[in-house]
């Protein structure tokens, strides 16, 4: 599995969150169990191959940079992964929560769908590469 650092607060204490991911032969499996007392933890999700294509698909056309976190009005990750999350079969069932937008926006950034970019007014953004 591969360790990552989430993008965006994970929580009040503006605190980095840490979880591994593992691409399986039947998709992209998310662990946030690390450092989590067993009594908070989170159950692990697997999003199939084809509904990973959906999430990508997600962020073509149209836009091309995105907020990464939530704010009225604009366009942002959370937003959209969280719309298209609760929509894909292999996640049906599974209560939503924001760590997973804040572990699949590492994830499309660290394998190169979305890049980082840091706006003049301060906000993380997130690119399409395409």
């Amino acid at each position: 599995m591969r360790v990552l650092q989430s993008l965006g607060e994970a929580s009040k204490t503006v605190q980095a969150g840490v979880f591994q991911y593992r691409r399986t032969d039947v998709g992209v499996e998310l662990d946030l169990s690390i450092g989590q007392a067993p009594s908070v933890l989170q159950p692990k999700v697997l999003i199939s191959h084809r509904d990973w294509v959906t999430l990508l698909r997600a962020f073509v056309g149209g836009k091309k940079v995105f907020r990464l976190t939530r704010k009225a009005g604009k366009a942002s990750v959370y937003d959209r992964v969280e719309q298209v999350f609760r929509t894909l079969p292999s996640c049906s069932g599974v209560a939503w929560n924001d760590s997973y937008a804040a572990c699949i926006a590492a994830i499309l950034e660290h394998e190169g769908s979305l890049d980082l970019h840091g706006g003049r007014s301060g906000p993380i953004h997130l690119k399409r590469d395409f």
